[in-house]
Parts: structure tokens; sequence; C-alpha cells
């Protein structure tokens, strides 16, 4: 009778006749236990410590260890992540046919509707020759010219800015020339992409918008410092949303930065926002312990206006789209209710509302509702409706006039003017 027992501390196999004596141990396994004991003709096998083992009935026998061959283990096999979990950063393109994702620091982009998603593959370094690596992209942003710009660290300890070229929609029409298709596979390949290094004066970066009028980004560093970023080309002039506001894409481009504002604050430069025309720039700037401004930047001349001051805490500053108005949340209005446990005064509801900044001196109120009479409101109807058709009009002469579906000229967008004079004064509460 074989059986696995532990009188001396470990599981090992023994035997014994039917009448309980002649007691027998077989094995002399020390660190593991004997587990699984099965028996098969004149065979038993058993498990101990991971392995398997043969033992072959009789009072001589000794155990043998099977080598069995798995193939490959299991840690060397490719492992497939989802990308839902390690997704970091999704952006929309501004015309909203693609979309670009960070997914374990590499950039994807992908169409909304149909198309597998592409990996970006970074241009070769013609200085260093050595096999292409992947590398992290510490941050990306679409340019106006649609063209996706992500920042990343190859060249260590400086930031390196590369351009990919413009995707293709689904409607697009496909390649007909050799030039055509050539032109696609590079793209695909990441060689129509163009790198530009940055200088040390760029590090750190927490966040990057772009300009909605031109090729341009705004930075914030951990330097606390607001950075304007423009991409020069080596011969013509840089991008300018009244003139030409793409990036050349067949020059050598160069990067003009300019520091804009700095805060001696941790996290002093927060929450950066272009205005309709690319001309002013909004963001938080701390001016002391108790809060932050929200400070209005022309870049023409870069002339700094508080809107706010940093008696309160203020954030999140965003501009309307027609330019009239600076919205921003700010925790100036306090709502205290009587706490009947200590018999005292609370805030347990919180005190962010949100607020609006008229950017002209003859902006009205846009809460108050004006009273019309009926024969005004009437009159208003028309003139909207008026407007309407003649803009359709205008659009149809435009489509008319152009030749072969060529694209009508460049319309600079409409210049925001800023009263900047007392501005403080023109803050006005949400109505909520």
């Amino acid at each position: 009778l074989y059986f696995v027992a532990d009188p001396d501390g470990s599981g090992n196999l023994w035997s014994s006749d039917l009448q309980g004596t002649d007691l027998k141990k077989h094995t002399h396994h020390d660190l593991f236990d004997v587990r699984g004991a099965r028996g098969a003709g004149d065979f038993l096998a058993y498990a101990c410590g991971g392995d398997l083992w043969s033992f072959k009935l009789g009072p001589e026998s000794v155990p043998q260890r099977l080598a069995l061959d798995f193939g490959s283990p299991l840690s060397h096999l490719p492992t497939y992540l989802d990308a839902e979990d390690n997704l970091d950063d999704v952006i929309l393109h501004p015309d909203g046919h693609h979309c670009a994702c960070v997914c374990r620091g590499q950039v994807f982009e992908l169409p909304l509707w149909e198309g597998p998603p592409m990996r970006l593959q970074p241009p070769a370094d013609s200085e260093r020759p050595a096999p292409r690596r992947a590398v992290r992209c510490l941050a990306m942003e679409y340019l106006f010219s649609g063209r996706l710009l992500t920042i990343t660290d190859e060249r260590a300890p400086l930031l390196s800015f590369t351009i990919h070229p413009p995707t293709g929609t689904a409607d697009a029409p496909k390649p007909t020339k050799a030039t055509d298709w050539i032109n696609l596979l590079i793209a695909d390949s990441g060689e129509g992409a163009q790198r530009i290094l940055g200088d040390a004066s760029l590090r750190c970066i927490l966040e990057v918008v772009s300009s909605p009028a031109h090729d341009a980004i705004a930075l914030t560093t951990g330097c606390n410092e607001l950075v304007l970023v423009e991409f020069v080309p080596e011969v013509g002039e840089k991008p300018h949303p009244q003139k030409d506001p793409n990036a050349r894409s067949d020059l050598p481009l160069r990067l003009e930065i300019r520091i804009l504002d700095t805060s001696e604050w941790f996290e002093g430069i927060t929450e950066p926002c272009w205005s309709s025309d690319g001309e002013w720039l909004a963001y938080c700037r701390r001016d002391s312990r108790r809060g932050a401004s929200i400070v209005l930047l022309r870049l023409e001349t870069g002339e700094k206006t508080v809107a706010t001051d940093s008696s309160f805490s203020n954030f999140t500053p965003c501009f309307d789209a027609s330019g009239r108005y600076l919205t921003f949340f700010s925790a100036r209005t306090f709502a205290p209710l009587q706490d009947d446990i200590t018999t005292d005064l609370g805030f347990p509801t919180g005190s962010h509302s949100p607020f609006i900044v008229l950017l002209q001196k003859d902006a009205g109120n846009p809460f108050k509702r004006t009273a019309l009479s009926p024969a005004e409101i009437r009159d208003r109807e028309e003139d909207d409706a008026g407007g309407a058709e003649g803009g359709d009009e205008d659009g149809d002469d435009e489509s008319e006039g152009s030749v072969d579906g060529e694209k009508s000229a460049y319309q600079p967008p409409e210049k925001i003017e800023i009263d900047v004079e007392g501005i403080t004064d023109r803050i006005l509460q949400f109505p909520l």
C-alpha cells in the first residue's frame, strides 16, 4: 500500500503491507511536499515543487524527475494591452474628421468613421544613424493648418518639435499619379514629417494650446513661464492671422520663442486661451497667496492688462467666439449656512460661480432682456432673415466664380478690439 504522509514534517511517499507493518520511506523531499500521487500499472506519478516525478514500484526504486519541454515560456509571448486603459490624451482635428491620441507614449491618428489607426513615425535622424527607437510623446496639438504637432524627448535634454503632414479624409480623391502615391507612402512612413529642435529655454512643458487663427502655440512650463512658439521659415515671413496663417511645409522651419510672462509662485501660469483672431491671450497668473488674477495679453505689443486681480481665486478663462465677452470662474461669492452642530456658519456648497467680463465699453448687459415693441421685434426678424439670404447669395457667387473647384482666397478673421480702460469695473456674475 503506497501513500503520502509527513510524520517527519515533509510530505513524502511511504508504503506498508496490508497489515500496517513493514513501513518504508521511498522519497526524501524536504523542501516541498509530494502532491497528487497517482498510480498506473507499476508506476506512480506525483508533483513536487512544480516538477513531475515518476516512481517505479519496488523496494529499491529511486524517483526520477521528468524533463518536460513546453516550448517557449509564457513570459516570452507578446502581451496585448487594452488601449482604453492606457490612453494619456485625445484631441480632435479642427475639421472634425480625425482624432489623435497618445497611448503608452506613442502617437496614433485615426479617422472617426472608417479606417485603422496609424502610428505616427518620427522622421529619421541624420545626425544619429542608429536604429530608430520608440520615443515618448510629451504633448501634442493640432495646428491651424490641420497638421499635427508632437513634442518628444528624443534629443533630451532638448525637446523635439515634429510637424506631421496633414492626414487625408475618407472622401478625399484617391491618388492618380505616381508622385501622389509616393508622397502618400512617405507620409505614412513618417519621412514627410519635419523635426525642429528646441533650445534649452523650453523644458518641462505642462500645457500646449494652439492658435485658432495661425500656426502658433502657447506653452506653460514648470518654470512658471508663458511662452509663445512660432514656426518661422528660413525664407519668407512667419505665419500671421491677417496675412498667411499657415507655416511653410516646403521650406526648413525654425522656432521663434518668446517668453511672454513669468510668475514667482508655484503653478504661477496656468490655463492659457486664445482669442478668435489670434491677437490676444488670456491666462491665470498667481500673484499672491490668496488667489490668481486673469491677465489679458496683446501679442503685437506685449501689453498686459489685469482683468481681475488676485484678491480672489480666479480660473478657467475663455473668450467668447464673437470677441465681446471673457468668461471665467471665481470664488468671490459666499453663501454661508448655519451649522446646527457647531452653531457656526459654514460653506458646504462651495463658492465657485461663473462670471463674465465685458470687453468693450459700449457692450450691454447680456443678461438683461431689452423691452421691444411688436413692431421692433418684427423689424429685427426681417433684418436677420435678409442678412441670412444675402449671405447665401454671396456664397453662391463665390462658388460659381471659383475655377476647377479651387479654394477661395483666405479670409482673415475679424480683429477683436478690447477696451482695457476700466475693464475691472465691467465684471458681471451669471444669474444662476
